[in-house]
């Protein structure tokens, strides 16, 4: 059965990410440019030799040459000016995580693919996207959600001064996952309003080979219909779980195989407020800062949560709990 177990892994160790359970380019979608390029990357930074990181680079120059020249998509023009430009405008390492994030954007139908829902939120809706998770793996879904990926919690609270490293291995993170991914529900709320992500995870979902009803979105009841986004009828459109767990049973009728199976969540052991269906004239628009759900700092363990706004000790409570369920799926909230 091909799955991409991305929680079951070191989060500082990128290169061994998807490996823990010995899968080969068969089972995961870009495994192969993964390893490649994150290995390559590895050699890059690690090289005390001018000699050796100026070949390295020379290969991946090649490469991204080749590229731009049969899908130009790399830079801008298709000049020797123009390429020397935007190659002198970023450092080699930047260089070789943008090859690999075009590399990994040509997804392949694997045999055996088990269904799995990519949950788009916006990062103050997190806990609708929990929810989300917890619908879909009661439906036998497989998902994935940001606040689960441990790589992408060790990235967000990494302190380096290579922020736009960061920002592209951040993407590269986020493209496994999409072309990994059968099926897409975009969380969509008054907070939705100026998400650069989501209408591309939206979108993207419907780029990757497959066919049925493979994008969908739930409208929370306060959303105003001035923000409501017309790209979401190119999918389905529901406002309460019931419909959403009929649209995903009638998916996964249609995908999975009898192979394919439910696995035991670590949000099994956490009480969700449900998804709301009816408005709220209290309802505040409350904004938060970038992965500031990533980014707490007490891990001390606490009785779960309560409400949506009582976010810091959600995360602590899901910290602890996931540590003992059969997923791996950990969010790291910050150096103990």
């Amino acid at each position: 059965m091909a799955n991409y177990l991305y929680f079951e892994s070191d989060p500082e160790n990128l290169y061994t990410r998807y490996s823990l359970k010995d899968l080969t380019p068969a089972d995961v979608n870009g495994l192969d440019s993964w390893k490649r390029y994150i290995e390559l990357l590895f050699a890059y930074l690690n090289s005390d030799s001018a000699e050796n990181r100026n070949r390295i680079m020379e290969q991946v120059m090649a490469e991204l040459r080749e590229m731009n020249s049969r899908d130009g998509k790399i830079f801008p023009g298709n000049r020797e000016v123009d390429f020397n430009e935007y190659t002198s405008s970023r450092s080699g390492e930047e260089w070789i995580v943008i090859l690999l994030l075009n590399k990994i954007r040509i997804p392949k139908v694997l045999p055996d693919r088990c269904p799995r829902l990519f949950i788009s939120h916006r990062q103050a809706d997190y806990i609708y996207a929990l929810r989300m998770a917890q619908i879909a793996n009661a439906g036998g879904f497989e998902y994935w959600v940001d606040v689960l990926d441990p790589a992408l919690a060790y990235l967000t609270r990494l302190s380096t001064n290579a922020d736009k490293l960061k920002s592209l291995l951040t993407a590269c993170i986020i493209e496994m996952a999409l072309v990994n991914c059968t099926h897409v529900i975009a969380c969509v709320t008054p907070k939705s309003r100026g998400s650069l992500w989501q209408p591309y995870e939206y979108g993207r979902i419907t780029e990757v080979p497959g066919y049925f009803k493979k994008a969908a979105a739930w409208l929370h009841p306060n959303l105003n219909k001035i923000d409501y986004p017309e790209y979401m009828l190119l999918g389905e459109n529901f406002t309460n779980r019931k419909k959403i767990s009929q649209w995903l049973r009638n998916e996964y009728l249609l995908w999975a195989s009898n192979t394919c199976r439910g696995s035991t969540s670590a949000l099994d052991y956490i009480l969700f407020p449900e998804l709301p269906e009816k408005a709220d004239p209290q309802y505040q628009i409350t904004r938060f800062p970038y992965n500031m759900y990533l980014q707490f700092n007490n891990k001390k363990q606490i009785h779960s949560i309560a409400n949506e706004g009582d976010e810091t000790n959600f995360l602590k409570e899901l910290l602890s709990l996931s540590a003992t369920a059969n997923r791996q799926a950990i969010v790291e909230t910050g150096p103990a």
